[in-house]
C-alpha cells in the first residue's frame, strides 16, 4: 500500500517540477522528492537496503548542496529566481558582464546536481548500489519515473546555458563528455555486471548516454 501512496505522491511533485518556473518551487518540490526517494530506498530494512539509502542520502545531501549554491550564485547574478527573468538577464549578461562568471559558476553547479539525478557521467556512482538494494518494485522508479522528469529539467536549464553568449562551446563539452563517460561506464558495467538490478543500473546509465548524443 506505501509504495502506491509512495507512487501516487512522487507522481504529483515531478508534474509540479516539470511545470515549475521559478527556482524556489522547483528546490522545494524536488527536496520533497528526493526525501521520498530516501525513505523507499531503505523499504527493504534489510543490511544491504539499508546502506544502499544512507549512501543515496549522503550523496544526495551534498547534490542538494551543489544546487542551492548554484541557485544563490544565479541570484547574485541576475537579481531574479524566475526562469522567465532569468533568461531574459543571461541574455542580456553574458560573460563580458561583472557578474558573468558567478553566472556560469551558478549554471555549472546546477547541471552537475542535474546529472546526479539523472545517474549520468559524472554523477553516476550512486547508481548500482542503490539500485541493488531496493525492491523491483521500487527500482522502476528510480530507472524510469524519475529519468524522464529529470531530462526534461535538463532540456530546460540548457536553454540559459545556450542563451548565455560564449557558453555554446563549452555546454556542448560538458554534454559530449557526459555522453561519452555514460556510454563508456555503462556498457562496462552492464557486461560485468553479476545482478540483475546492478545490470539495470549501468544500462541505465548508458542509456542516458545515448540521449544525450541527441543533444
Amino acid at each position: 500500500f506505501e509504495i502506491m501512496l509512495f507512487t501516487l505522491t512522487v507522481t504529483f511533485l515531478m508534474t509540479m517540477l516539470i511545470e515549475a518556473w521559478n527556482f524556489i518551487i522547483f528546490y522545494l518540490v524536488l527536496e520533497g522528492i528526493s526525501l521520498i526517494f530516501y525513505t523507499i530506498a531503505t523499504r527493504t530494512f534489510s543490511y544491504g537496503g539499508v546502506e544502499s539509502g544512507l549512501k543515496y542520502y549522503s550523496l544526495g545531501a551534498l547534490t542538494s548542496v551543489l544546487l542551492l549554491t548554484g541557485i544563490l550564485c544565479v541570484f547574485v547574478a541576475t537579481g531574479s529566481t524566475d526562469f522567465l527573468v532569468i533568461s531574459l538577464a543571461v541574455k542580456a549578461l553574458g560573460l563580458s558582464a561583472s557578474n558573468g562568471i558567478l553566472l556560469v559558476v551558478g549554471l555549472i553547479l546546477i547541471l552537475m546536481a542535474v546529472f546526479f539525478k539523472l545517474s549520468a557521467f559524472p554523477g553516476h556512482i550512486w547508481t548500482p548500489d542503490v539500485y541493488e538494494g531496493t525492491t523491483l518494485e521500487v527500482l522502476w522508479i528510480f530507472a524510469v519515473l524519475a529519468k524522464y522528469t529529470f531530462f526534461v529539467l535538463l532540456l530546460r536549464f540548457l536553454t540559459l546555458f545556450y542563451l548565455t553568449p560564449g557558453m555554446e562551446v563549452a555546454t556542448n563539452f560538458w554534454i559530449a563528455t557526459s555522453c561519452l563517460g555514460s556510454l563508456i561506464i555503462g556498457a562496462a558495467g552492464a557486461f560485468l555486471a553479476t545482478n540483475v538490478k546492478r545490470f539495470i543500473a549501468y544500462t541505465g546509465i548508458n542509456q542516458m548516454g545515448f540521449l544525450f548524443i541527441g543533444l
